[in-house]
C-alpha cells in the first residue's frame, strides 16, 4: 500500500482517533482520546514515512522533546508504531498558534509571549537540544495565556548537554546605505510575486554557492549564517525568535515578500531596519533587545537563551521607587529577605536561573562557599518571584538538632495537621508520609496570575515550594539518625510533582558528606546549582544602587574601586563587605546625602571593619563579663569549627553570662534565631574565619576540639542505642575528656561523660567495699571474716566471669553465622549479582552489630572482674586472650579506628607473646625466571632485594610493592599485602619486553583489595561501591596516562567521513565545553569553553589559563581525551586491536582498573590516605579559579603515580571502565576529574553512565590482553 493510500486505524493501543487536527507537508496530526489516562493527546503521523531520512528525523524529534520536561515546550507521552507506521504522541495543547492571532499584536502581550517562548527555548539548549525551525507557526498561545514551543521535527540533538557556541568571527559593520538604496519591496507584501514559503520547492542557494534543495528550518526565519552554509547554534536559534517576535510587533516580518532568488543576499548583506523606526509606540527597551536578536553579527546577539531571560524578565518586572524599605539599605550580616528584594543587587541572572530551575526540577540546591550569598539569593530574589508570580505557598525550614521536628512543624500548618502525629509519620514511613502530601498538594485549588498576560489561571493545583536554609546543619548539628529520615522525606517530598518543589541551601564543602544521606545523592547530582561569588561590577553593583535607591551617593569613584577590589581579595568577602556598607552608611553626611571616603579608612577597611566593631564590643566589658563572652562564644562553636546554635539555658551558667549575652546581641555578634525557639547563634560564618580574637581563643581550645568531637559522635550513638552502659567510655577515654569544659557541653554530651563517671565510681565503690570488708575482718573478727570477704569477693567475680563467658559465646556463635553470610555476600559480588550480594550484605550488618555488643558486654565484664581483683593474672590473660581476638576481627573488617582502640587497650594487658605474635613477619618464596632482579619499593626509595633464584623472603605484615626486571623483558610493579606470620609464593613471569607496546604497563596477576570499607549511607549512597574483600585478577596490560587527543585525532584520520563525525569529541555543560573541529582535511581545532572565557587553539598551538600561576602553558594534544562516549571508547579499542596497534585492546573492566590504582592494600586513593592539590588535577589544586579549572597534559602530577606505575587515575579526567556488577558490561566512570572535589576522585568512586553520554570530564585508559610468555629458559648450574 502506497503512502498516500495509509490511513491510521480509528483506534490502536489504547488511544481512539477523534478529528483531525491539522495535515501538512511533513505528516498528519489528529485530536485522541487516551482511555487508559482518560485524557485527549495529540498524536503525529508523518509523512512518506517509508523514507529513512524521514523516520530517522521522526524519531529524532521524539528523542528531543523528550529530553524537555518544562511548561513552556509541548510535552511528549510516547513514541511508536502501528502498521509499520511511526507516530508520536503528545500533550494536546488547547489554544491558537502564533500565525492564527491578528497582528500586529500588542508590545506588552508579545514581551509576555517572549519571556514563555525564551524560557522553554533556554531549556531545550541546557538539554542539548537546537530547535532550529522557530516560528509562529510553531508556538501556541494557550487557553490559559502561556506560550508553548511545539515542532521538534527539524531539530538536533547535542550529546553532552548545553550547547556552547563556536568561537564567533569579526563582528560585520551594520549597513550604512541609505534607506532608498535598499530593495523597494523590503516589508512589502508582494503577492503577485514568488515569496519564500516554508519548504521551498526549488533549489536555494547558500553563500558559498552550492545549490542546495533547501536550508534547514523555514528560510523566512533563517539566520544569516545559516545561509552562509554554517551549522545552526543557539545564537541562530535566537535570530528566529527574534523574527517571529519582530513580526508579532511589526505586523511582518523583516524579509516576508521579499523573492526567493534575492532573500539569501538579502538577509546577508542587509540589516534588519531597526523596528523602533517601524513601530514607534513599542516600548524602546523592548525594541532594543529585538533589534539585538536580530543582529546580521551573531556575535552580537544575545549570547543564550538564558541571558535573553534575564533581559526580558528585566523588562516585566521593573523595580518600583516605592518598595524601598526606610532605613540602613545595607543588611550587615543578616541576610536579605523578600522585604529587602528592592535592595538585592547583583545577582539577577542568578535568580532568573534558579526561578526556571525551581520550575522544571523537582529538587534544585543552592551550593557555595561560605559567604558567597545562598540565603539571600534565595530569600529576596527567588522565593518572592516563585510566590508572587507562579502562585507557589512557601515553607521555610532551618534542620537545626532536631530537623525532623522542624519540618513537621513547618508542614503542619499547610497541611492540617498535628505536629507531633506529622512528626512520627515521618519517622515511620517518610515516604509514605511524602505521597500523601505530594497528593494533598495536587487536590486543592488556588488561584494564580500570570504576570505580564493579562490571563488569570484558575482552579490550579495548590502549589508547595518547600526551602530548606542551612542544609549542612544536618552534618554539624543534627542527630545523625534524625538527619537520615530527614533526607529520605525531603528526597520523597522532592519527587517529580507538578505541585510540589523543594530549594535548598547548603554550604559547598559539606556537599559530599550531605550526597551520602540516603535519597539525597542521585538528586543531588542533577539537582545542584553552584553560586559563585560576586565579582567586579555586579559587587559595584551590590555597593552603589542600594544607597542610590534612597538618594545616598558615594563621594568618589575611588572609593567604590577600593570597595570592589577589597571584596574581591578577601576571603568570603561578600558579609564583609555588607557590614562595611551598613557601618558606612551610619557614617554618611546627612545633609550632603554622600557617604565620605576618609569613613572606610576609619572603619579598617572591608577586611578591618568587622573585626574591629567585634573587639570595641569586647573591650566595653569588665574581665567578668568578657569571660563570659569568650564562653558563649566557644559554646557556639561546633568541634568541626561551624556555627552552633544554643538555647539560653545551654549559654548561660554563671551570673555575668546573661549581660554578656545582652552585649553580644545587641551588638550583633550574637543573634537570637526566632525560627528556632529563640535559639542564639554566631551572626555569620565571617566571624569564624576573620574575626582573629576569636580564631586565638579556639586555637587555645583546638586540643579540646578532637576530644570534643568523639564525645558527641559517641554521646549520639548511645543516646540512640538507649543509653546502654556498655557503650558508655572506659577510665582512660574519660581522662581524656578531663579538660574539657563541661559549661561548654550539650546537655547530651554532658550526661553521656556523668554516666560514664558514675559507672566508674560504682566500680570503685563495689571494690572498695570488698576491701573494707577485707580490712574489717581483719580487725574484728580476723581470719573468719577475711574469709567471708573474700567469699562475697569471689562470688562476685565469679558473676562477672560466667557474664562474660554467656556474652562471649553469644558473640562467637554470631560471629561464626555473621562470617558465613559475610562469604555469601562476597561470593554474589564476584559472581557480577551485586543486588543479591547487598541484600546478603545488609543481613551482615546486622549480625555484626550484635556481634559487637557481645564481645563489648564480655570485654566490660572482664575488665570489672579484673578491677575487683586486680592481681590476678588469670583475668588479666582472658581480658587480652578476648581483646587480641577482637582486634583480628577488627583488622579483618578493616575496622581502623576500632583496631587502633583495642591494640591500645591490649598493650595494657597483654604479657608480651600475643603483640609478638600479630607482628609475625610474613614469608613471600618468589617463583620468577633466574637472573630476574628484585627490588623492593616504598614511595620514591627502592631497596634491591636480589637476583633470582632467591630465599624466601621475611617481611613484616602489611603491604609492599615488589618491582621486577630482567634483560629483554618488559619490567613489572607487584603489589602485595601480607597478613602476619602468613606465607604467600608469587610467580611472577615477565613478558618479552618487544611484546608490551610503548606507554603500556604489564600487571602480573595477583590478588588485592577491591570495595570500600566506609560505612554503608557512603559506600552506597555516593561511591557505588561493593564492601571492600579480596578479588583475584589474572594479569594485564595498563595504559600508563589516559588516551591522548593527539591519539583520537591519529584515530578520527584513519576512519571514513561518517564515521569521523560521529566519532568526534564534542559536549556541552553550563559551566564548560569541548569541541574538536576539522578545519581542514587532518588538521583540526580543539576549543574548550570555561564559564566565559573560550580557549582556541589549532594543531601546534598551547593553551593559556588566565588564572593560573603554574602549569599556565599547556600543549592540548596531549590533554586527555574528553567528551567520548562509551561507545566511541569501545569503537577506538576495536581499532588499536585492529590496526595492531596494540594487540587485544580493549576498556578496562573495574577489577584491572581498581588494581592498577591502588595496589593491593585498599588504599583511598593511588597516593594512599590523602589527595591534596598537590598531588593531582582536582578542584583545589589551581584553588578553585573560574578560569584555571580544565585539564593537564597527562603525567603531569607524578605525586599521585600509583602502586603498579599509572599517572593521573585520581583527577583530570574521568575514564571509562567495562562494569563488574553485572554481567552485561555497562559503563562506569571512575577516577574523578578535574573539577571534581577529592571524594569523587576516590579509586573506590563508581559513575554509572549511558553508553551514548559525552561528558566535558569523561576520557579513557587502555588496557589490552596480556602477551604470551616465552617458556622460561632451564636453570644453568
Amino acid at each position: 500500500m502506497s503512502e498516500l493510500e495509509w490511513s491510521p486505524p480509528d483506534r490502536f493501543e489504547e488511544y481512539r482517533l477523534v478529528q483531525p487536527l491539522g495535515r501538512g507537508a511533513m505528516g498528519l496530526v489528529y485530536l485522541a482520546h487516551d482511555s487508559l489516562l482518560d485524557r485527549p493527546v495529540a498524536v503525529k503521523f508523518p509523512r512518506a514515512a517509508e523514507d529513512p531520512d524521514v523516520r530517522e528525523r521522526f524519531f529524532v524529534e521524539a528523542r528531543a522533546i523528550a529530553r524537555l520536561q518544562h511548561p513552556n515546550v509541548v510535552a511528549i507521552y510516547r513514541a511508536s508504531e502501528v502498521g509499520g507506521h511511526p507516530y508520536l504522541v503528545s500533550e494536546y495543547v488547547r489554544g491558537r498558534a502564533l500565525d492564527q492571532l491578528q497582528w500586529p499584536v500588542p508590545w506588552r502581550q508579545v514581551l509576555a509571549i517572549a519571556i514563555d517562548l525564551t524560557r522553554g527555548l533556554a531549556a531545550a539548549h541546557r538539554c542539548g537540544v537546537l530547535h532550529r525551525d522557530v516560528k509562529p507557526a510553531n508556538a501556541m498561545i494557550t487557553d490559559d495565556g502561556r506560550a508553548k514551543l511545539l515542532d521538534f521535527g527539524l531539530a538536533v540533538v547535542v550529546d553532552g548537554g548545553v550547547i556552547e557556541e563556536p568561537v564567533m568571527p569579526p563582528r560585520l559593520e551594520r549597513a550604512t546605505s541609505p534607506r532608498s538604496e535598499r530593495p523597494k519591496h523590503h516589508l512589502a507584501a508582494l503577492d503577485a510575486m514568488e515569496t519564500v514559503s516554508a519548504f521551498h520547492p526549488e533549489p536555494l542557494t547558500l553563500g558559498n554557492g552550492t545549490p542546495n534543495a533547501r536550508i534547514e528550518g523555514t528560510p523566512l526565519y533563517a539566520a544569516p549564517e545559516i545561509w552562509e552554509g554554517e551549522p545552526a547554534t543557539r545564537r541562530s536559534d535566537l535570530y528566529s525568535l527574534g523574527i517571529l517576535l519582530y513580526e508579532l510587533v511589526a505586523g511582518a516580518a523583516p524579509h516576508r515578500g521579499i523573492p526567493a532568488a534575492q532573500l539569501a543576499e538579502i538577509v546577508k548583506t542587509w540589516d534588519v531596519p531597526r523596528l523602533g523606526d517601524l513601530v514607534p509606540d513599542v516600548d524602546p527597551g523592548f525594541a532594543a533587545i529585538i533589534d539585538r536578536l536580530v543582529e546580521r553579527d551573531a556575535g552580537a546577539r544575545f549570547p543564550s537563551a538564558d541571558a535573553l531571560l534575564v533581559a526580558l524578565e528585566e523588562m516585566a518586572a521593573p523595580r518600583r521607587e516605592d518598595d524601598v524599605p526606610d532605613g540602613n539599605p545595607y543588611r550587615g550580616l543578616a541576610a536579605f529577605d523578600s522585604a529587602h528584594g528592592s535592595l538585592f543587587f547583583g545577582r539577577r541572572g542568578e535568580i532568573r536561573e534558579l526561578v526556571d530551575r525551581v520550575r522544571a526540577e523537582p529538587l534544585v540546591i543552592v551550593g557555595g562557599d561560605s559567604g558567597t550569598g545562598k540565603s539571600s539569593v534565595c530569600r529576596a530574589g527567588v522565593l518572592p518571584w516563585l510566590v508572587e508570580h507562579d502562585g507557589w505557598t512557601r515553607v521555610d525550614i532551618v534542620p537545626g538538632r532536631k530537623p525532623v521536628r522542624a519540618l513537621a512543624a513547618a508542614l503542619a500548618p499547610w497541611c492540617g495537621r498535628a505536629e507531633d502525629e506529622l512528626e512520627k509519620q515521618f519517622e515511620d514511613s517518610p515516604d509514605d508520609t511524602a505521597r500523601t502530601l505530594r497528593q494533598s498538594a495536587s487536590d486543592a485549588p488556588s488561584v494564580a496570575f500570570a504576570r505580564g498576560s493579562g490571563v488569570s489561571r484558575t482552579s490550579a493545583p495548590r502549589k508547595l515550594l518547600v526551602f530548606v536554609d542551612q542544609l549542612e546543619e544536618l552534618h554539624t548539628l543534627s542527630d545523625p539518625a534524625d538527619a537520615r529520615v530527614f533526607a529520605r522525606a525531603l528526597a520523597a517530598i522532592g519527587q517529580r510533582s507538578p505541585s510540589v518543589r523543594v530549594l535548598a541551601t547548603a554550604r559547598s564543602d559539606y556537599l559530599s558528606r550531605l550526597a551520602m544521606l540516603p535519597g539525597l545523592g542521585d538528586d543531588m547530582s542533577r539537582g545542584l546549582y553552584f553560586l559563585r561569588p560576586l565579582a567586579g561590577d555586579r559587587i559595584r553593583e551590590a555597593i552603589v544602587r542600594p544607597a542610590a535607591a534612597q538618594g545616598v551617593r558615594f563621594e568618589s569613584d575611588t572609593l567604590v574601586d577600593t570597595l570592589v577590589e577589597q571584596t574581591e581579595n578577601a576571603p568570603g568577602g561578600l558579609p564583609l563587605l555588607q557590614f562595611t556598607l551598613a557601618e558606612l552608611w551610619d557614617a554618611r553626611d546627612v545633609e550632603t546625602r554622600t557617604i565620605p571616603s576618609d569613613a572606610l579608612a576609619a572603619l579598617g577597611g572591608v577586611a578591618g571593619a568587622l573585626t574591629r566593631h567585634a573587639d570595641r564590643i569586647l573591650a566595653g566589658l569588665d574581665a567578668n563579663g568578657r569571660e563570659s563572652a569568650r564562653q558563649i562564644l566557644l559554646r557556639l562553636v561546633t568541634a568541626e569549627g561551624t556555627r552552633a546554635r544554643r538555647s539560653a539555658g545551654e549559654l548561660l551558667r554563671e551570673r555575668t553570662d546573661r549581660a554578656a549575652l545582652e552585649v553580644l546581641v545587641r551588638g550583633r555578634i550574637v543573634v537570637a534565631n526566632d525560627a528556632q525557639d529563640g535559639a542564639y547563634e554566631i551572626a555569620h560564618e565571617a566571624l569564624l574565619a576573620s574575626w582573629s580574637t576569636l580564631n586565638d581563643w579556639l586555637e587555645q581550645t583546638a586540643a579540646d576540639h578532637a576530644v570534643r568531637r568523639r564525645v558527641e559522635q559517641a554521646a549520639a550513638e548511645w543516646e540512640r542505642a538507649g543509653e546502654p552502659r556498655d557503650l558508655l567510655w572506659s577510665r582512660r577515654k574519660l581522662v581524656e575528656a578531663r579538660p574539657l569544659d563541661r559549661s561548654s557541653l550539650a546537655p547530651r554530651e554532658a550526661a553521656f561523660l556523668a554516666a560514664g563517671h558514675r559507672a566508674i565510681v560504682r566500680t570503685r565503690i563495689l571494690v572498695a567495699a570488698g576491701l573494707v570488708a577485707v580490712a574489717a575482718g581483719t580487725i574484728a573478727t580476723g581470719t573468719i571474716l577475711r574469709a567471708r570477704a573474700r567469699h562475697e569477693l569471689e562470688r562476685v567475680i565469679a558473676g562477672q566471669l560466667t557474664d562474660a563467658t554467656t556474652s562471649l559465646d553469644s558473640a562467637r556463635t554470631i560471629s561464626r553465622e555473621r562470617d558465613a553470610v559475610r562469604t555469601q555476600a562476597f561470593a554474589r559480588f564476584d559472581a557480577h549479582d551485586w543486588s543479591a550480594g547487598e541484600d546478603a550484605w545488609a543481613k551482615a550488618e546486622e549480625l555484626g552489630l550484635r556481634e559487637a555488643g557481645q564481645y563489648r558486654a564480655a570485654s566490660s565484664h572482664l575488665e570489672n572482674a579484673l578491677a575487683l581483683d586486680p592481681t590476678r593474672t588469670s583475668l588479666r590473660e582472658q581480658l587480652a586472650d578476648l581483646l587480641t581476638e577482637r582486634l583480628q576481627r577488627a583488622q579483618r573488617d578493616r575496622h581502623t579506628e576500632l583496631a587502633d582502640e583495642l591494640a591500645g587497650r591490649l598493650a595494657a594487658y597483654d604479657s608480651g607473646h600475643r603483640a609478638s605474635d600479630l607482628a609475625t613477619e610474613a614469608q613471600i618464596e618468589l617463583d620468577v625466571a633466574p637472573g630476574t632482579t628484585v627490588y623492593r619499593e616504598h614511595g620514591d626509595t627502592r631497596m634491591l632485594v636480589g637476583t633470582a633464584p632467591l630465599p624466601a623472603l621475611h617481611v613484616p605484615p602489611g603491604a609492599l610493592v615488589l618491582a621486577f626486571e630482567a634483560p629483554g623483558r618488559a619490567p613489572a610493579h607487584m603489589p602485595v599485602l601480607a597478613g602476619h606470620g602468613e606465607k604467600l609464593k608469587l610467580s611472577v613471569a615477565l613478558p618479552p619486553a618487544a611484546s608490551v607496546p610503548d606507554g603500556m604497563i604489564y600487571v602480573p596477576a595477583g590478588r588485592f583489595l577491591f570495595g570500600s570499607a566506609d560505612s554503608s549511607d557512603l559506600r552506597r549512597g555516593f561511591l557505588n561501591s561493593p564492601p571492600m574483600h579480596e578479588v583475584a585478577a589474572p594479569a594485564f596490560l595498563i595504559a600508563r596516562h589516559e588516551v591522548t587527543y593527539g591519539e583520537w585525532i591519529a584515530f578520527l584520520d584513519d576512519l571514513s567521513p561518517s564515521e569521523r563525525a560521529a566519532r568526534t569529541p564534542s559536549s556541552q555543560m553550563p559551566q564548560s565545553a569541548v569541541t574538536l573541529t576539522e578545519v581542514a582535511p587532518k588538521k583540526w581545532r580543539y576549543t574548550f569553553v570555561r564559564g566565559t572565557k573560550t580557549y582556541v587553539a589549532d594543531q601546534g598551538a598551547r593553551i593559556h589559563y588566565d588564572d593560573r600561576k603554574v602549569r599556565a602553558d599547556q600543549d592540548w594534544l596531549k590533554f586527555p581525551v574528553a567528551a567520548i562516549s562509551y561507545e566511541d571508547a569501545l569503537a577506538y579499542a576495536a581499532w588499536l586491536d585492529r590496526t595492531k596497534r596494540l594487540p587485544g585492546a580493549r576498556v578496562c573492566d573495574e577489577y584491572e582498573w581498581e588494581r592498577a590504582a591502588r595496589g593491593a592494600d585498599g588504599r583511598t586513593w593511588p597516593t594512599g590516605e590523602t589527595l591534596g592539590g598537590g598531588d593531582a588535577n582536582i578542584d583545589v589544586t589551581y584553588g578553585r579559579l573560574p578560569l584555571a579549572f580544565g585539564p593537564d597534559e597527562v603525567g603531569s602530577h607524578p605525586r599521585s603515580r600509583s602502586p603498579v606505575g599509572a599517572d593521573d587515575m585520581a583527577g583530570n579526567a574521568w575514564e571509562w571502565t567495562r562494569s563488574v556488577e553485572t554481567t552485561e558490561n555497562s559503563p562506569i566512570a571512575r577516577g574523578g576529574g578535574w573539577y571534581n572535589e577529592a571524594l569523587s576522585a576516590r579509586s573506590t568512586n563508581r559513575e554509572p553512565a549511558e553508553p551514548t553520554q559525552r561528558h566535558v570530564w569523561i576520557g579513557l585508559r587502555m588496557c589490552a590482553n596480556p602477551p604470551l610468555s616465552e617458556p622460561t629458559p632451564p636453570t644453568v648450574k
